[in-house]
Formats: structure tokens, C-alpha cells, sequence
């Protein structure tokens, strides 16, 4: 399928994608990775809950969250598309579109080389960074840490080769009671940019702390 420029994709939970990539979802996936913004969010899936406090064992004090980490900016970091990771990544959702695959398709496409599927934005890491910094800034630690929501909006294709600067900041913080009590969900926003400075790829992550 030729990528057509325009759409604005919304996918849910990782499921086998099928070809070619651009649309996520929960059921089935479509995509065909298009030239202007494509959106892919990963959620729990329905009916799923976290559990209740008394099945969590003894230890689990009600604590408050410092708020104030709202707007926190996080040392931006670089990465680097290798193509051999393009292709472990494209092998691992089971997405075999021959435009992650294959190098003479890729070659002979539009954008003249491999792409990336949509979500291969969720390994770019800084391999460097505290991982529970923003936990102690928190008040808080791993035990009481739940993985929300994960979404991705994706401006252009991504090809090997290719450096990004990735800037993250926390967005917002709310709290929500649910069956298992009171939880705070802070946010937090990836902006993943190239060389002339031009935004390739937006990635928000919800963390949820039970209190």
C-alpha cells in the first residue's frame, strides 16, 4: 500500500500489526507510515484493574506525591537509528512489511530507504539516566508504580541512519480514585526532534503511583 500523507492513526494495547504499518489497535492493526502526523497509544487492556490493597500485602501506607515535579525538564539525550535495530524491532511485534525488512524495497520506495514502524520510538532510551530519579523527586518507589498508558505521535517516517535529540518533561499530574483506592498519574512528554531541529516524534508515557 503507498504511504498516503495525512492521517492521524490511534492504536491501543500491542497487537500483531498487519501490513503495511502506520495503525495500531487492540483487535487488529493497519498501518502505512505516512508523511504528516501518525498517533499510536498503548493502553491496559478492558476490564483490567489494578489490585486491591488487601491483596498487596502488609506495608502499604497511604503517602502523598510532591506535586511540584509538574514541569520538570529531564536532560535531553541522543540516539542514533541503527537499521539492524529497525529490522529486531519490526521481527519482534511480528510486523514483517518488507519496508522494515527488506533494504531494496526500501531503496525503491518514496523515502528511498528502510523505515521504522510507528512505535519503534519506545527504544529510544537514555541508557545514562537515574531510572528512579523521578521516583524519590515522587515520594515515592517502584512498589507503588503501575505502567498507564504509552502513546505516540509520529510526524515523519524514521530511517536508519538518522540522529534525534529526545527532550522529556513532565506534562501533568492528576489523581483518581479507582477500585483499589486513591492514584496519582503523572505524565510525562518525549519531544524527539532531528539535526535542522524539526519534531519527528511526540511520545507521552502515563506512570500511575497508588497511594
Amino acid at each position: 500500500m503507498p504511504l498516503e500523507p495525512g492521517a492521524v492513526h490511534e492504536c491501543r494495547a500491542p497487537s500483531r500489526p498487519t501490513s503495511p504499518p502506520t495503525r495500531w489497535a487492540t483487535a487488529a492493526s493497519r498501518s502505512s507510515p505516512r508523511r504528516s502526523s501518525s498517533r499510536c497509544s498503548r493502553t491496559p487492556p478492558a476490564g483490567a484493574s489494578t489490585r486491591a490493597r488487601d491483596e498487596e500485602g502488609p506495608g502499604l501506607m497511604p503517602i502523598q506525591i510532591n506535586k511540584g515535579v509538574l514541569g520538570k525538564e529531564f536532560p535531553p539525550f541522543a540516539v542514533t537509528v541503527e537499521r539492524g535495530k529497525i529490522k529486531e524491532f519490526a521481527r519482534a511485534i511480528g510486523d514483517l512489511n518488507p519496508l522494515y525488512l527488506d533494504d531494496r524495497v526500501g531503496a525503491a520506495s518514496e523515502w528511498g530507504d528502510l523505515i521504522a514502524p510507528p512505535t519503534f520510538a519506545i527504544t529510544f532510551r537514555d541508557e545514562g539516566a537515574d531510572t528512579n530519579a523521578l521516583l524519590r523527586e515522587l515520594g515515592t518507589d517502584i512498589s507503588r508504580v503501575l505502567h498507564g498508558e504509552q502513546e505516540f505521535e509520529l510526524h515523519r517516517p524514521i530511517r536508519p541512519g538518522e540522529t534525534f535529540l529526545c527532550r522529556s518533561r513532565v506534562l501533568d499530574v492528576y489523581e483518581r480514585t479507582g477500585k483499589s483506592g486513591p492514584m496519582a498519574f503523572v505524565v510525562r512528554e518525549t519531544a524527539v526532534t532531528d539535526k535542522a531541529n524539526e519534531i519527528v516524534a511526540t511520545a507521552r508515557h502515563i506512570t500511575v503511583v497508588r497511594l
